[in-house]
């Protein structure tokens, strides 16, 4: 249950920030937040469809086909080698923070740093 609260939290405070295309392409963390879909916590569940129905709409919004609304697999391949995904290393995380990513599960830690990048990025 602990889990499932944190993992809340972590998705209430995405839906909090200004999220924007450039954010959402250069972290990735829709890709994130979408695995959340199927959590077995109800509320977690749908938090993520939430944040990932407003991001879509967002990129529909601004001119952007989503995968599900572009059937057009070359672009889509093109586009993905053109983004650049954040590394480690340009990252400030706090000592203690890095200590309890590392000992998660290799997932669950890129998705940690991801989130952090969004944060980061969101309130820059």
């Amino acid at each position: 249950e602990a889990d499932a609260d944190r993992c809340l939290d972590i998705l209430n405070r995405l839906d909090e920030c200004s999220m924007s295309i450039q954010t959402l392409s250069e972290t990735l963390v829709g890709v994130a937040v979408s695995k959340c879909k199927t959590n077995s916590d109800a509320d977690v569940a749908s938090k993520a469809k939430s944040l990932v129905k407003k991001w879509k709409q967002l990129a529909k919004q601004s001119g952007i086909a989503t995968k599900k609304n572009n059937n057009n697999k070359d672009n889509n391949n093109k586009s993905r080698g053109n983004r650049s995904t954040p590394s480690p290393a340009k990252l400030t995380i706090s000592t203690e923070t890095e200590k309890e990513w590392k000992a998660l599960p290799p997932g669950r830690e890129n998705m940690c740093i991801k989130m952090h990048e969004t944060f980061r990025m969101a309130h820059a």
